[in-house]
């Protein structure tokens, strides 16, 4: 099928919207009252104020250009005063604020917002105006310890917002708990009878408050290096593709059962013989 051009595109699009819009009276296909008698517009929503214009979170596009609800009102209906009030929100969170149209680099720069740097002792590494800021910090250099973000805003319409806020790093897993813990000991794993692997170890909070340990398990070939040991394995985490059985199958051989409290920081290791992973496999 061949591309539409773009002002062809356009007039497909509001086509289509025009179709999927539903009004309170529909008498002769035309707009329920005379334009000329109408003085007043009420717009009354959280989508009148931000609507979805072209899908949500992986799916989200953004067009070239986008005519609100008010502006489309107050174009069609010059004589009349439209008002906009985002009333009642039915969703799970507060909206989020439109940093780049609405807040301004509380020192004056160029942009939405300013992100400073700051090391472990409160040291200002950089600062700068981000004009393109996306609500994502990324490339984070490794001396820096936090992250500020400033912003003025002004908003159109009064009530709660919400600032998202993003960045991608590596961190340590701590479990659930922060405080520290030492891994003891570990006893004879054993297979349950639904298949399961279920392997016993010993903890001992060593540190200044009461937590909780997510111990993570990880399994390995018994001829790779290794640190460490694990806890309850579902007979899929023993499962390989098989390509010539076009299936899921648990290979006979001799694995590590690794136990810590992340994948770089493993603390006990257990092996696990051929003859003890074959049962797992029924």
């Amino acid at each position: 099928m061949p591309q539409p051009a773009p002002g062809e595109a356009r007039e497909l699009l509001r086509a289509i919207a025009a179709r999927s819009t539903v009004v309170l009276r529909r008498g002769d296909d035309s707009f329920p009252a005379d334009p000329a008698a109408v003085r007043t517009v009420a717009l009354i929503g959280p989508n009148a104020v931000a609507p979805l214009v072209l899908g949500g979170g992986s799916s989200a596009v953004n067009p070239a250009h986008v005519v609100s609800a008010a502006e489309g009102f107050r174009a069609a209906l010059p004589g009349a005063e439209v008002t906009l009030a985002r009333g009642g929100d039915a969703r799970a969170h507060l909206p989020p604020v439109d940093l780049p149209a609405l807040g301004r680099d509380p020192e004056g720069g160029p942009g939405a917002v300013r992100v400073t740097h700051l090391d472990a002792d409160g040291t200002r590494l950089s600062t700068a105006a981000r004009p393109d800021w996306t609500g994502w910090e990324r490339s984070v250099p490794e001396e820096v310890d936090t992250v500020e973000v400033e912003t003025v805003l002004r908003l159109e319409t009064p009530g709660e917002y919400r600032i998202e806020l993003g960045t991608v790093g590596r961190f340590e897993f701590r479990g659930r708990g922060w405080t520290d813990w030492r891994y003891d000991g570990v006893e004879e794993p054993v297979v349950t009878a639904g298949g399961d692997v279920l392997v016993r170890l010993r903890l001992t909070n060593t540190g200044g408050r009461t937590g909780t340990e997510v111990v993570q398990c990880y399994l390995a070939p018994a001829d790779a290096a290794a640190d460490a040991a694990t806890v309850t394995l579902r007979r899929r985490a023993f499962e390989v593709w098989d390509p010539a059985r076009r299936g899921w199958v648990v290979p006979e051989q001799d694995l590590l059962l690794h136990l810590g409290r992340s994948v770089e920081d493993l603390r006990l290791t257990v092996p696990l013989p051929a003859s003890l992973v074959s049962t797992v496999d029924g």
